[in-house]
């Protein structure tokens, strides 16, 4: 097998070059200073003269590299950033380019680029005098903004991925909208100087705005003091107008915001015409977060997010307040870019490459070959549930944990799979894998260290609590799990080394690890945007040196192992992107066509090999997949239905039905018993999940055991002031000694183990200390305001009244706390008897289910007979039984037509309230279909029984139907065979001999048969197709006794030949009877007549 074709970083020569043209007079004196990584030098240059029409002469060109000791590469964009400072003129008008005037220069061009290149150069200073025009998606952005706050809407998003350019955007967007004060809110105080800079740049000559700001990024830089804004702002005269940038720790450190500092009242006394959160709600402790932007007043507010996945389930906006750049945006940008002048902004930006991968491939050495006879050991359907696969047991360890080894080593020994060679694993030095549960996540931890490739990996865990697997340490902040990932990295780095980062959720948005190639999805991720927004996290740009080499990442990779969830996730993804309200499938397929241009996906086709998918395929792979997995089986996969939660809600006619049906269970198809529907009928979603009434099941066993005994004096003293953590920790403490009593009780009602308790008290805590550590937030911004007052009040009756207010708001306070005391007490019981009410019906749901499946695999099994008999291209689930005689059908299957067609297409019931329901059928329509198409293709497969390169029949596909009816195994059949041509030898060189089988079952024997005879004669009969029709119309015999069993026969023995068919047909030699219930008389007449009929 082929190693996948991973390439993630190219190497680069970064190259700063300057010409000159005798051809432009208003060129004279001057220097175009270019950049490029891409091409050569001179190519550059050529290109860009040529795109003039011009002569070329280049002055000189030098590796992007810094010379001094510090070392490190940069851009154009820095050295002309250097050259500003120097006051070298440089062509602004019409539009900004590269040309520079060197013309009365204190030096030349190239002494210019040494003295940047060994940076012996004094602070930069900034002095901005350039013009700007957007680009058409920056314009698009500006307009959708406006005219949603014009109609009204208060709040927008510009859902844009990094390289959109929002800094300039935004400015552009308060230049048109003529705003007053705007005030910028980061988590990521670093890119304060991409604001300064852009506002340096294009926004301070032509505007009165003032950027204010005292974060510690720009203590360097020359940005206006809050001090200095205050003196400034009393000039009325010069129309002063404010941006002001603050990091979200500098706001939430406000008392005025909810911490315990004095500073920043300014912040909250201001009427702001817009707050630009950028990428502020995408970091941790977004509950503080939340407090802090609520006391700040503004007219307008614009959330810019590369990752808005969490605004976007929110809710929170409307479609028409919403801007999107999205993947297929940028990527499209990038290649479209034309404009010869500038530098691709999107040039720098990886490509995301999906490969998904079949698990069950992984864990199986028998995909490919059919196990219907020992189908229940061969069972793999948790290969299609990631959550599943990787499920823990009590003790914390993996339920399938040799199929998860297995997994592993497959990942890192197997060509395909992208840690197999030390080659890949250098393209992935460092990988992010995403799973479902922590205790999932910890015990893969184990195995990782365990591993003989992977224990060479630093394993970082980034999952729920943070810690480890043998970690016994307190709980570890989220937010500490970033720093544990860079450090790890930069540490791996150091030494040559590689990681991988666990996580269950963390790390998957408004953070960048540029370090990241590959995200692992170990998880039934089903949401698009959820999916999207953990792929890009491998997306992030990057540019290095490692040694000294300077490379730049180009490709960024996926790696998947539930492609019938993915390829669905894709296609969603593609036309979400665009409209198609019509529902076109042309339509969607060329969505899905235009994403993959950008986004190649990779899959594995019949035979395992990775192929690139076209849109089609992204479109039938997904049951594809499945059907195969059902055709493996025999049809006895439970991939084969869906809504088996119908079985509650469909009338007792359904289940008198399925009780007909034998169970195919434990490898045995035997009479069922009775499924056992719990009684009141459960209410579940359409996935199982139960939904317990509160009415009638919860509350009567709340009242039963009673509400905590406690008293509003067992409430500690509330005083004002007090650390908001101190009080919580207080109140939360008081809550757990008051719920011990009932703690007992409901260990002793339901059977929790002292560690479950030890985590509902431990859950209840944190609940309140939330809520708590919230009451007293508010209260201390609130008090802090008053105090503020106070202190300005200019008569003693402002004072008297100011600290009246300030005693309400104590009294509020106290209220607050003992309304959180309350309410936790009323629901402590409630929340454990709802969950375990919840759990112990779901166990009964999970089991009628599960019954139900055992009946419904009792029917699938008898497909592949009806396919063997009947099957033609043009067979599906919706015309199943068209394609069956209807006594045929009762007498395989146990049920009716009729009764098959009550499963196939359900039904409708009237609600208690006169609703009418439709409760769909208990099938899978589409894999039910690609399955049969599966199985019709296996069979002209393996048709030909006279290739000895085949090593299985069809029979291997078809699963045992009754106690009575065996399939004898292909290897049986030759030996008694041979026994018969070793007992009678020539036996199969003479044309006069006959063979019959009259308990024919499937021809298995018949076919056997044919093939000695066929090799055995052919020097008497040279011609193939001569010597089969003789062998077939002169020799065999045959009688079935059904019809189905002799249909199969003619099938088999035929090879599926419709000529064949009809000799055999025609011969008489091949009936329907059972002698074993004739008369000898019948017996002697049947005997006479075949023997007679066609000889």
């Amino acid at each position: 097998m082929t190693s996948p074709k991973i390439d993630t970083f190219g190497e680069i020569t970064p190259m700063v070059y300057s010409w000159t043209t005798p051809d432009v007079p208003k060129y004279l004196g001057w220097e175009k200073i270019g950049y490029t990584d891409r091409q050569s030098v001179d190519a550059r240059i050529a290109q860009q003269a040529s795109q003039m029409s011009v002569q070329k002469h280049k002055q000189w060109a030098r590796r992007a590299v810094f010379t001094s000791e510090a070392g490190g590469f940069f851009t154009d964009h820095d050295f002309h950033a250097f050259l500003k400072q120097q006051g070298i003129e440089r062509e602004l008008k019409p539009e900004r380019t590269e040309w520079h005037r060197f013309e009365g220069a204190p030096k030349a061009s190239i002494d210019f680029f040494n003295s940047f290149a060994g940076q012996d150069f004094e602070d930069f200073q900034t002095s901005g005098e350039d013009d700007y025009l957007l680009r058409p998606e920056q314009r698009s952005a500006v307009e959708q903004a406006m005219a949603a706050f014009a109609a009204g809407t208060k709040e927008v998003l510009w859902n844009a991925k990094p390289r959109f350019g929002k800094t300039l955007t935004t400015y552009d967007l308060m230049r048109q909208m003529d705003l007053q004060k705007v005030l910028i809110v980061t988590n990521r105080p670093a890119i304060a100087n991409s604001w300064f800079d852009d506002f340096t740049r294009f926004i301070a000559h032509q505007s009165t705005f003032k950027f204010v700001s005292e974060s510690a990024s720009l203590a360097q830089r020359a940005p206006m003091t809050r001090a200095q804004w205050q003196a400034f702002s009393k000039d009325v005269d010069a129309d002063p107008r404010i941006v002001e940038f603050l990091s979200l720790q500098d706001l939430k450190g406000s008392k005025y915001f909810g911490g315990i500092h004095d500073k920043l009242r300014h912040i909250a006394d201001f009427q702001w015409d817009l707050l630009v959160i950028d990428e502020a709600h995408e970091g941790i402790d977004t509950t503080k977060t939340d407090v802090a932007f609520d006391k700040i007043k503004r007219k307008h507010t614009l959330h810019l997010s590369g990752t808005p996945f969490k605004a976007l389930a929110s809710g929170r906006f409307a479609d028409d307040a919403i801007f999107n750049w999205t993947y297929e945006d940028e990527q499209t940008a990038r290649e479209q870019w034309d404009d010869g002048a500038q530098d691709n902004p999107y040039a720098a930006l990886p490509t995301l490459n999906l490969l998904t991968y079949q698990l069950s491939r992984m864990i199986t050495d028998k995909l490919s070959e059919g196990v219907a006879i020992d189908e229940d050991s061969a069972n793999i359907d948790y290969a299609f549930d990631l959550n599943e696969f990787f499920a823990t047991k009590e003790n914390g360890f993996l339920e399938h944990e040799p199929e998860v080894i297995k997994f592993l080593d497959c990942l890192a020994t197997n060509d395909k799979y992208p840690f197999s060679t030390p080659e890949l694993r250098e393209e992935i030095r460092h990988s992010f894998w995403l799973l479902h549960r922590v205790a999932s996540a910890k015990a893969l931890e184990r195995l990782l260290k365990a591993h003989p490739v992977f224990k060479d990996y630093t394993v970082v865990l980034a999952a729920g609590d943070g810690k480890s697997a043998d970690d016994d340490s307190d709980l570890v902040a989220v937010g500490r799990s970033l720093d544990k990932v860079r450090e790890a990295i930069a540490k791996a780095e150091s030494v040559g080394g590689k990681t991988i980062t666990l996580s269950v959720g963390q790390l998957t948005t408004g953070v960048t690890i540029p370090e990241w190639t590959a995200v692992i999805m170990l998880s039934n991720m089903s949401s698009p945007a959820l999916y999207m927004q953990a792929a890009f996290r491998s997306q992030n740009p990057f540019t290095f040196q490692r040694g000294n080499a300077i490379l730049q990442k180009k490709n960024a990779y996926i790696f998947d192992f539930a492609p019938e969830r993915t390829l669905t996730i894709f296609d969603e993804f593609a036309n979400n992107l665009r409209a198609n309200p019509s529902g076109d499938p042309a339509v969607r397929r060329d969505n899905i066509r235009r994403l993959l241009n950008f986004f190649p996906v990779l899959g594995e086709d019949s035979e395992g090999t990775m192929i690139e998918l076209d849109a089609a395929q992204v479109l039938t792979f997904p049951a594809t997949y499945k059907a195969r997995e059902v055709v493996r089986r025999g049809f006895l996969s439970n991939l084969l239905f869906d809504n088996v939660a119908g079985i509650f809600r469909f009338s007792e006619h359904v289940k008198e039905i399925l009780d007909k049906l034998p169970t195919a269970k434990q490898g045995k198809v035997k009479k069922g018993d009775p499924i056992e529907l719990p009684e009141p009928p459960p209410v579940t979603d359409r996935e199982g999940n139960v939904k317990v009434d509160w009415e009638t099941v919860i509350n009567p066993k709340v009242a039963e055991l009673g509400p905590p005994v406690w008293s509003k004096e067992d409430i500690p003293e509330i005083v004002p002031g007090t650390p908001s953590k101190t009080m919580a920790t207080k109140v939360a403490k008081m809550v757990t000694a008051s719920t011990a009593e009932s703690r007992e009780k409901l260990k002793a009602e339901y059977g929790l183990t002292a560690a479950q308790t030890d985590r509902d008290v431990k859950r209840t805590e944190q609940a309140v200390t939330d809520k708590v550590e919230r009451a007293y937030t508010d209260n201390s911004i609130a008090t802090a305001h008053l105090d503020a007052e106070l202190a300005e009040a200019a008569t003693e009756a402002e004072a008297a009244e100011i600290k009246a207010r300030r005693d309400s708001q104590n009294e509020e306070l106290a209220k607050a706390i003992h309304a959180i005391v309350a309410e936790t007490m009323a629901t402590v019981v409630d929340e454990v008897v709802t969950r375990e009410t919840t759990k112990s019906e779901q166990k009964k749901v999970d089991r009628s289910m599960d019954e139900a499946r055992d009946h419904l695999r009792g029917f699938a099994r008898t497909i592949p007979m009806f396919l063997m008999a009947y099957g033609t291209r043009d067979i599906q689930l919706s015309n199943f039984d068209d394609y069956t005689p209807d006594d045929v059908f009762e007498e395989i299957t146990g049920i009716t037509e009729e009764e098959f067609r009550v499963l196939r297409d359900g039904q409708q019931i009237t609600d208690d309230d006169g609703t009418i329901l439709t409760i769909p059928g208990l099938f899978d329509e589409a894999v039910f279909d690609q399955s049969i198409q599966e199985f019709l293709s296996k069979k002209e497969e393996l048709a030909d029984y006279f290739d000895d390169a085949l090593t299985e029949d069809i029979f291997a596909y078809v699963p045992q139907q009754k106690t009575s009816l065996v399939f004898t195994p292909k290897p049986v059949v030759q030996r008694m065979v041979d026994i018969l041509e070793n007992e009678n030898p020539g036996i199969f060189s003479d044309s006069t001999k006959t063979f019959a089988d009259l308990f024919s079952t499937a021809g298995l024997f018949l076919m056997e048969l044919v093939r000695r005879l066929d090799n055995g004669l052919a020097s008497q009969m040279p011609d193939q197709q001569e010597r089969l029709r003789h062998i077939l119309t002169k020799q065999l015999f045959e009688m079935s006794h059904n019809e189905i069993l002799h249909q199969i026969t003619i099938e088999a023995v035929s090879g599926g030949v419709a000529e064949r068919k009809q000799w055999m047909t025609d011969s008489g030699h091949f009936r329907i009877g059972n002698l074993a219930t004739m008369t000898a008389a019948e017996r002697e007449q049947v005997v006479t007549d075949m023997l007679s009929e066609g000889a």
